[in-house]
Formats: C-alpha cells, sequence, structure tokens
C-alpha cells in the first residue's frame, strides 16, 4: 500500500488470544516536551511517516512497531488494515493495523525507552475491557472493530 504525500501515522495493533480472551499490547507513554509535556497516555506501538518510508505505510508500520516493542513483523504475516482515516482537510491520515502475535518474532522489550520528545514505558498485554478504560476517545472506531473480533 501507497500513499500520495507523507503525513500519515500508522499505529499496529498486536492481538494475541490467551485462555480464550483477546489481549492487546500496549505501553504508558509520556510527553517529555513541547505543549504537551507530562501527559500521559496509554497507545498502541505507533510512529510517524519517515523520508525513507516514501510514502509506504506497511514499512512505517515495520520500523516503529520494531523500535518501540522490539518485535519484528515476519514477511509472511498478515498485516491487516484495521481502521484509516484522514484529517486536517484530508492533509493528515491515520492508519491502524491489526497483526496477530504469531506474526512477530522477537522478544518484547523489557525495559523503558526515549526518543527525547516522548518516555516509552514496558510494553504489557491487556484484554479489552482494559483496552476501553485507557484509551483515549479518539481511538473509538478502533476499539469497535476490536469488539467486533471477540
Amino acid at each position: 500500500m501507497t500513499l500520495v504525500g507523507s503525513n500519515y501515522a500508522t499505529a499496529c495493533v498486536v492481538a494475541r488470544r490467551r485462555k480464550g480472551r483477546l489481549e492487546f499490547l500496549v505501553m504508558d507513554t509520556v510527553r517529555l516536551e513541547g505543549r504537551h509535556k507530562g501527559i500521559k497516555l496509554t497507545q498502541f506501538p505507533m510512529g510517524m511517516a519517515e523520508p525513507e518510508d516514501n510514502g509506504n505505510p506497511e514499512k512505517t508500520l515495520n520500523a516503529e512497531v520494531e523500535e518501540e516493542t522490539g518485535l519484528s513483523i515476519k514477511g509472511h504475516a498478515k498485516v491487516n488494515l484495521l481502521h484509516f482515516e484522514q484529517f486536517g482537510g484530508n492533509e493528515h491520515a491515520k492508519l491502524f493495523f491489526l497483526v496477530w502475535r504469531s506474526g512477530f518474532r522477537g522478544k518484547i522489550r523489557t525495559h523503558e525507552i526515549s526518543d527525547r520528545r516522548t518516555l516509552l514505558g514496558i510494553p504489557y498485554w491487556v484484554n479489552l475491557e482494559v483496552l476501553k478504560a485507557k484509551l483515549c476517545e479518539s481511538h473509538r472506531p478502533v476499539l469497535e472493530k476490536l469488539e467486533a473480533l471477540s
């Protein structure tokens, strides 16, 4: 999938079934600078497009999920577009992809990391009920699609 333009963010919804229940990989984050300094959020692994991604959201997704979780998407893994939205007069886009845990290799990182703008906590698994309580309201369309999986 290639987009026109480079103003987009990708998020990876990493899912697994454990004891018959769906679980999702999230991280707690804290903004370290700017007007949102100190704001704490729970989010999926995500990031903005970089010039080397050449407008390819899946390339952005691969880089961000590996950087933020320690996991890398296997070449044969199913990467499904879960949700797409445009905003800012269609100049910006957010893409949420669903990838099952079996579609990854590697181990989840066990330490906090920072890119100087954001502190990323250790990734952890939550069930759908906890996810609903933790994610911000703007993720409501994604949550609705995840509810349909269960």
